[in-house]
């Protein structure tokens, strides 16, 4: 992927892709130490591009809906809401269907490293666990 045209300006972002067809359902703008980077969720995967504009490259791809992802303030680590739990094994009857009337109800919060790695899982109540942070 990636993307053709990213403007910050007064704290707005603006990001457009190529082709156009791109779900781009969450944009998040971070600094870290050394440059700007945007977030994008599309696909149910989380995306890293600079805010410059250019190649994205994919930080976390799972069967299940990753989204929200948000920089600590030291972009050394990012927190995203998914429902990957859900998918670990067969459901239960009755989860499979609140999952069908209800899927964010099986969001969890999990941490990664900036680069995609270490990815780990941070809450385990039921219910929805998400943003905004």
């Amino acid at each position: 992927m990636t993307i053709a045209d990213t403007k910050v300006q007064d704290g707005s972002l603006d990001v457009t892709h190529p082709n156009g067809d791109v779900d781009l359902t969450s944009v998040v703008l971070a600094t870290n130490d050394d440059a700007h980077d945007v977030t994008v969720v599309a696909g149910g995967d989380i995306w890293v591009a600079p805010a410059t504009g250019g190649d994205a490259r994919i930080l976390v791809s799972h069967p299940a809906n990753e989204s929200q992802p948000q920089y600590s303030p030291d972009g050394k680590l990012i927190v995203f809401s998914s429902n990957r739990a859900y998918f670990s094994s067969k459901p239960s009857e009755e989860d499979a269907a609140r999952f069908e009337k209800d899927p964010a109800y099986f969001l969890d919060l999990y941490v990664m490293n900036s680069d995609g790695s270490g990815v780990r899982r941070l809450t385990e109540a039921p219910g929805y666990d998400g943003g905004p942070f």
